[in-house]
C-alpha cells in the first residue's frame, strides 16, 4: 500500500511519554511513510530495545480511514517483528474519532489512547479560541465516553497554560471526576507563547496538585510527572533530556526524569526545584515502603492519622 500520513514518535523507557506539546496533535504536519520504511523503523526500534517490553507513541492527529488501514498494517508488522517481545502502542488523537471501526480497533489490540485537554469546557474552549482554533471540548467528552464504553485504556495529556494554573485544586477534581486514572500535565511554555506559565506558578501547581494527590490517590491516579519522580527516587534511570547547564544542580537527577522538552525545564526550573524540594519527604517515605516490599499507598494513612504531616499550600 502507498505511503500514509502519520508521524512515529521514538519510545522511551520506562514507558515515559516523550515531551510533547498539546498543541502538536492539531497543528504539525504529519510526515510520509511507506510501508518499507515502516518495516524498518518497527525493526530497529524492537531490536535496539534492551527489555523484553516495547512502547510505541504515535502521533495521530485527526483521525481518518486511511490512518486506520495504517495502523492496522503497523500491528501486523508489529506482530511478526515482535521477536518474543510484548509490544504495546499508545496513540496521542486530536479528539474525534470519525467512527466505531476506530473504537473497536483501539480496544481490541488493548492501544493506550492519550487525549489533549486543558479541564473543563471553559478552560478548554479558552485555550483552542485564544490560538484561532475551535472549541472542541464537547467532541473530546464525547470521544471520551466512546472509549470508556470500550474499556480502552486511556491517559489524559492535560496542558497547563497561564489560566488554568490558578486553579489547580478545581482542575484536579474535574480530571478526578473523569475517572480517568492516568494523567500527564504538559507545561505551556517557552517562547512565543503569550498564554504560557512562568517557573513560579509551575511550581505552586504541581505543589498543590500533589498535596491533594498525596493524602487521597496513591494508587488510584497515576500522574507522569509524580511518577517518574517516585522512579527517581528508587533508583530507577531515564532517558537522557537535560541541557548542559543542568549538570552539576543537585536536583538534575530528579528533573532527568521529567517527561518534558529540555528548553521547556529550562524556562520552568525554578518551579520544578520548588516541586523536587516540596515533595522530597513524601518521596523518602514512599521509597522506604517500596523497599520494604510494602505498598506506597500506606503513605495515605500515615498522613491521615497525624504521623507525618504534609505543610499546607494555598
Amino acid at each position: 500500500m502507498l505511503g500514509r500520513l502519520f508521524t512515529a514518535i521514538t519510545p522511551k523507557p520506562f514507558g515515559l511519554s516523550p515531551y510533547r506539546r498539546v498543541d502538536s496533535a492539531r497543528q504539525s504536519p504529519v510526515a510520509l511513510m511507506d510501508n518499507h520504511t515502516l518495516e524498518n523503523y518497527l525493526r530497529q526500534q524492537i531490536d535496539a530495545s534492551p527489555e523484553e517490553d516495547v512502547t510505541f507513541d504515535w502521533l495521530c492527529g485527526e483521525p481518518s480511514g486511511e490512518k486506520l488501514l495504517f495502523f492496522r498494517d503497523v500491528v501486523a508488522m508489529q506482530a511478526r517483528l515482535a521477536g518474543g517481545k510484548r509490544i504495546h502502542n499508545a496513540l496521542l488523537i486530536d479528539g474525534y474519532l470519525p467512527d466505531e471501526g476506530w473504537v473497536q480497533f483501539l480496544s481490541h489490540h488493548q492501544w493506550l489512547v492519550e487525549l489533549p485537554v486543558c479541564g473543563p469546557q471553559e478552560w478548554h474552549d479558552l485555550a483552542r479560541t485564544r490560538r484561532g482554533l475551535a472549541p472542541d471540548h464537547a467532541v473530546i467528552m464525547d470521544t471520551l465516553g466512546r472509549l470508556r464504553q470500550w474499556q480502552v485504556s486511556l491517559r489524559l495529556l492535560v496542558e497547563v497554560n497561564q489560566d488554568n494554573c490558578q486553579h489547580p485544586r478545581g482542575l484536579y477534581e474535574w480530571l478526578r471526576q473523569t475517572g480517568v486514572p492516568f494523567i500527564q500535565f504538559a507545561p505551556r511554555a517557552g517562547s512565543g507563547m503569550p498564554d504560557g506559565l512562568d517557573a513560579s506558578r509551575w511550581g505552586h501547581f504541581l505543589n498543590t496538585v500533589f498535596q491533594c494527590w498525596v493524602h487521597r490517590d496513591i494508587g488510584k491516579i497515576f500522574i507522569q510527572q509524580f511518577d517518574a519522580v517516585l522512579g527517581a527516587w528508587c533508583g530507577l534511570k531515564s532517558a537522557p533530556g537535560m541541557t548542559p547547564a543542568c549538570q552539576h544542580c543537585e536536583m538534575g537527577w530528579l528533573c532527568h526524569a521529567q517527561p518534558t522538552e529540555p528548553e521547556v525545564k529550562c524556562t520552568l526550573c525554578r518551579g520544578y526545584l520548588d516541586f523536587f524540594t516540596y515533595s522530597a519527604p513524601f518521596m523518602r517515605v514512599m521509597r522506604d515502603l517500596i523497599a520494604q516490599r510494602r505498598s506506597p499507598m500506606e503513605l495515605m494513612l500515615l498522613l491521615e492519622t497525624g504521623q507525618k504531616k504534609a505543610p499546607q499550600g494555598e
